[in-house]
């Protein structure tokens, strides 16, 4: 039987609620003569045969038309994200889809939200984090599975290498160093010497300071939600970046935190603050700006460990 090309896998690998969403969105826009593609994770993980997270669409200017008859169509919620030209699709079964608008970015200081216009799909992949994640599938029918990738992502894949799109990366958006260490540690790839280099640079700046505690929580939540996020912390330590999230967390190890393999968050937020006591673990909540009801949770169960 012969490989399965990026058409099939489109077809295959997306459960049956977002593939109708996909193929949809492809028709609409094909009967308006609008370009959209597949973008970011979702192509790299069919590329690498990973599991699929979210599917995130692509559409040029204006999206907000055609994104509205598809939700009418297919009875979702529309989530409008107007100041980044964004939206996302919330299906029957709770499942989010974003649509985004092809945009250009531009950072009016380190670690300051972008302002963005909106701009061709190529121009688009210029603003991404790693080339792996600057490729395209196209889902107009006379392109359909066709692959966009001018920073040839697929031979950095091939290499198993993490590489950034330019040299400023980390210090224009400094959650990309956190996103570095999640895609090595899970993928089990290298870190392009000139991309680890700046985002050491980054760090000795202290660009990465500038963030907010609920971006850095964000961060946080989403290394604890990888399946192994042992290797990824082990990246974060050696870039002396733990600290940066929390100055409290200088001194953890990262082999010492071993969660049971299916927890969902809370358990392995309380997997993480145990060592610390209830005490510091309720400061170190605040201090990142976690949600009341998350707090709440992760201290009721320190509690019960304590018993």
């Amino acid at each position: 039987m012969p490989p399965l090309t990026l058409a099939d896998k489109l077809r295959d690998r997306f459960d049956g609620e977002t593939r109708a969403l996909i193929f949809s969105a492809a028709k609409l826009a094909d009967e308006r003569k609008v370009r959209i593609a597949l973008v970011g994770g979702a192509v790299r993980d069919l590329l690498l045969d990973q599991p699929l997270g979210d599917a995130d669409l692509m559409l040029e200017h204006p999206a907000k038309p055609l994104v509205t008859e598809l939700a009418a169509m297919l009875g979702a919620e529309l989530i409008s994200h107007e100041r980044f030209f964004t939206f996302s699709l919330v299906l029957s079964n709770a499942k989010k889809i974003d649509i985004v608008t092809a945009r250009e970015e531009v950072y009016p200081g380190p670690a300051k939200l972008p302002m963005v216009t909106p701009s061709s799909i190529e121009q688009d992949m210029k603003r991404r984090d790693f080339t792996i994640n600057a490729m395209a599938c196209w889902l107009n029918r006379d392109s359909l599975g066709k692959i966009l990738d001018p920073f040839d992502g697929r031979s950095d894949m091939k290499r198993k290498t993490l590489r950034a799109l330019y040299e400023k990366s980390f210090f224009d958006d400094p959650t990309r160093l956190f996103r570095a260490a999640r895609f090595a540690g899970r993928l089990g790839f290298g870190v392009e010497p000139a991309t680890e280099d700046g985002i050491v640079d980054s760090i000795k700046a202290g660009a990465p300071r500038l963030l907010s505690p609920v971006r850095l929580r964000h961060e946080f939540e989403l290394i604890l939600k990888e399946r192994n996020a042992a290797p990824i912390l082990a990246i974060l330590k050696r870039w002396k970046a733990l600290e940066l999230i929390h100055p409290g967390w200088k001194a953890v190890d990262p082999a010492s935190y071993q969660p049971a393999p299916q927890s969902a968050l809370p358990e392995r937020l309380t997997a993480w603050f145990r060592p610390f006591g209830e005490a510091a673990a309720r400061k170190m909540m605040t201090d990142l700006a976690f949600e009341k009801h998350v707090k709440v949770e992760v201290l009721s169960k320190l509690v019960q460990y304590r018993r």
